[in-house]
C-alpha cells in the first residue's frame, strides 16, 4: 500500500511539472532589459525584479606606479565580483555571484537573467583599501513574449450596391511582442456576405511560425450585395498561438463593411464666377436621373446670397413629379450684385429631398462663387475734437476712398445741422473721377455759441456704377461724430480719441460697404452743380468789401 501511494505520489509531481521544463531553452528570447549602476548596499528595479549589490571583492594594499597612481599590489590578484540579492516584488528569491568572466545567471523557468556589464579595471584604485569603492554595472532581462495584433482591411470602404462587386479583405496577423509565436490558428467570420469560395480552408488558416515584429497574412473575395437600402456588414477575426514555453496568446478584432444604395440622382448649380457690378448674372440648376430606377416626389429649394437680388420675380422652390431613367430637368433665374467683393462672395448651394425605392433622400448641389468687380466706397467723416468750448473753432473733415479694382465717378456733400454756424471751408466735393487708393477729402469749420451735445449728420456721396447706363448712380453714408459744447465756464473733460481711417484694417470690403451703403436707388440723381459759381460768389464779395473800404476813406 505504501508503494502504490509513492508512485500515485511520483506520478503526478512529474505530471504536474512536466508542462514547465517541456519546452527548449534556446528559444527562450530576451526583452525589456534594466540596467543599473550599482556601489555596496545600492539597489535598481527592473518592473517587478529588485537587484541589490550586497558585497564586492575585497579590498588589496596599494602601491604607487611610475605615473605616481595608487593602484592595487601587482602581487594580489584582483578578481573583480558582486553578491547580488535578487527580490521579485519586494520578496526574496535567490542570492548569486557574478564576475567579469560568468555567464549570466538564468532563472530556472527562464523568466529573467542576469548579467554583468562592467567593472572598475583590476588596477583600479577602487580595489585598493584607503580608496576602496568599487561599482558594478548590472542588467537584468525579462523573457520575451509575443504580442498578437489581428487587423481586417478592405480595398474599399463604402462599397456601391449594383456598381461594385466584389468585396477584397485581407486580414492581417501582428506579431507586436518581443518573441516569436508558433502554431497560429486564424478564423474568418464573414456574417452575412457571401464569399466566391464556400471551402472552410478559404477563412481558417494555419501559420506554423510568426517571428517578433513580423507579420503574415491572407485574402478573401466576396460579393458585394444587391440592396435596395444602405447596410452594415460585421466582419470579425480571432487568432490565437502559443509561446516558447506553450503558453497560449489569443486576440481578436472586427471591421465593418458598409454597402449603400446609390440612387444616382445629380443636382448641380452654376453661375459665371466673375461679374462687374453693373452685370446680371444666370444661376443655372440642373437635376438628372444617372440610375435605373424612377425618381418621384423632387422638391428643390434654393436661396440667393444676400449681397444679391432676384432681377424677376422667380420662385426660389421647384416641384417635380418623377423623373425616368436617363431623363434631365433645367430651370434658371438672373441676379443682381448689390456691392463689390473681389474677393468673391458665396452662392449657397440648392437642397433637394427625393423619393426612390420609397426611401427619402437629400441630395445638395454644392457651394460656389461670384467675384463681383467693382468699387468699393469708403466714407469717413471726422472731427478734430470731442469736446469744445461755445465759439470755439470745430473742424470737420471728409474723407472719400476707393479700395475697389475699378475707378469710378464719385461726388460728395455734407450738411450742417441747426444750431451749428459754418465758420469757413467747403462741405462738399464737386464730380471727380476717384482712381483706386487715391482718398479724396475736404474740411470745414464750425462753431456753437450754445451749449449742448450734438451729432452731426452722415455726409452723403453718389458714385456711379462701371458702366454708364443712363443715371445709374449708388448713394451711400458716412458716420456721424459727436460733438460735447461746453460753456467757457466748465473745465473742458480729457477725451481718448480713436482715429477714424482709410485703411481697411482687418476689415474685409464687404464689411466697409455693408457699414456704408443705402439701399442703391437706380433714380438717384446728383446735386446739380453751376461751373464756375464759386470763383463768381468770391468776385461779388471782392468787389463789396472794396467799396466799402472806399466809403470809409
Amino acid at each position: 500500500m505504501r508503494i502504490l501511494t509513492f508512485l500515485i505520489f511520483f506520478f503526478v509531481l512529474w505530471t504536474g511539472t512536466s508542462s514547465a521544463v517541456y519546452f527548449n531553452k534556446y528559444d527562450i528570447e530576451w526583452d525589456n532589459a534594466t540596467s543599473g549602476t550599482l556601489y555596496r548596499g545600492e539597489s535598481f528595479m527592473g518592473e517587478e525584479y529588485t537587484i541589490k549589490a550586497v558585497q564586492f571583492f575585497g579590498p588589496v594594499p596599494g602601491i604607487k606606479n611610475l605615473q605616481g597612481n595608487i593602484v592595487p599590489d601587482s602581487y594580489i590578484i584582483v578578481d573583480p565580483s558582486v553578491n547580488l540579492e535578487i527580490y521579485k516584488d519586494g520578496i526574496f528569491v535567490k542570492e548569486i555571484i557574478l564576475k567579469n568572466s560568468s555567464s549570466p545567471y538564468i532563472d530556472p523557468d527562464y523568466e529573467y537573467r542576469v548579467s554583468t556589464v562592467e567593472f572598475p579595471k583590476r588596477n583600479s584604485r577602487e580595489w585598493v583599501y584607503e580608496y576602496y569603492k568599487p561599482w558594478a554595472k548590472i542588467t537584468i532581462e525579462k523573457r520575451a513574449k509575443p504580442e498578437l495584433e489581428i487587423r481586417i482591411i478592405t480595398d474599399k470602404n463604402p462599397y456601391t450596391s449594383y456598381s461594385d462587386s466584389m468585396i477584397r479583405a485581407r486580414v492581417n496577423i501582428i506579431n507586436k511582442g518581443g518573441a516569436f509565436v508558433k502554431d497560429v490558428a486564424v478564423n474568418l467570420s464573414i456574417g452575412d456576405l457571401k464569399a466566391t469560395s464556400n471551402d472552410i480552408k478559404y477563412f481558417n488558416k494555419s501559420f506554423q511560425r510568426i517571428d517578433r515584429h513580423a507579420l503574415d497574412n491572407f485574402e478573401v473575395i466576396l460579393y458585394v450585395p444587391k440592396l435596395t437600402e444602405d447596410r452594415i456588414y460585421v466582419l470579425s477575426a480571432d487568432a490565437k498561438g502559443y509561446d516558447a514555453k506553450g503558453l497560449e496568446y489569443a486576440t481578436s478584432n472586427s471591421s465593418n463593411v458598409a454597402v449603400k444604395t446609390e440612387h444616382y440622382f445629380h443636382l448641380s448649380k452654376s453661375a459665371r464666377d466673375r461679374i462687374y457690378l453693373a452685370d446680371d448674372d444666370t444661376v443655372k440648376i440642373v437635376a438628372s436621373n444617372g440610375g435605373v430606377y424612377d425618381i418621384y416626389n423632387i422638391t428643390i429649394q434654393d436661396s440667393i446670397n444676400e449681397n444679391f437680388e432676384l432681377e424677376q420675380n422667380s420662385t426660389l422652390e421647384w416641384n417635380i413629379p418623377q423623373l425616368k431613367p436617363g431623363q434631365d430637368w433645367e430651370t434658371t433665374y438672373k441676379i443682381k450684385a448689390l456691392r463689390t467683393n473681389i474677393d468673391g462672395f458665396k452662392i449657397p448651394e440648392a437642397v433637394s429631398r427625393i423619393t426612390v425605392n420609397n426611401r427619402p433622400y437629400k441630395v445638395t448641389s454644392g457651394e460656389t462663387k461670384i467675384i463681383v468687380n467693382g468699387p468699393i466706397i469708403v466714407l469717413n467723416k471726422t472731427v478734430d475734437k470731442d469736446y469744445a468750448y461755445t465759439n470755439e473753432d470745430v473742424t470737420v473733415t471728409v474723407t472719400i476712398n476707393n479700395i475697389g479694382n475699378i475707378p469710378t465717378r464719385v461726388e460728395v456733400k455734407d450738411f450742417i445741422p441747426e444750431g451749428i454756424f459754418l465758420v469757413s471751408g467747403e462741405t462738399s466735393l464737386a464730380p471727380t473721377f476717384l482712381e483706386l487708393n487715391d482718398p479724396k477729402e475736404f474740411s470745414y469749420i464750425i462753431r456753437r455759441n450754445i451749449d449742448s451735445e450734438v451729432q452731426l449728420p452722415p455726409a452723403e456721396a453718389n458714385f456711379t456704377d462701371i458702366k454708364y447706363r443712363g443715371p445709374r448712380w449708388v448713394k451711400m453714408f458716412s458716420n456721424m461724430p459727436n460733438i460735447t459744447f461746453l460753456d467757457t465756464s466748465k473745465p473742458k473733460p480729457t477725451s481718448v480719441r480713436t482715429p477714424v481711417s482709410n485703411d481697411t484694417g482687418n476689415k474685409s470690403n464687404l464689411e466697409l460697404q455693408k457699414a456704408n451703403f443705402s439701399t442703391p436707388s437706380p433714380t438717384t440723381q446728383p446735386t446739380p452743380m453751376t461751373p464756375g459759381f464759386s470763383s463768381i460768389y468770391s468776385i461779388i464779395m471782392f468787389m463789396i468789401i472794396t467799396l466799402l473800404r472806399q466809403k470809409r476813406v
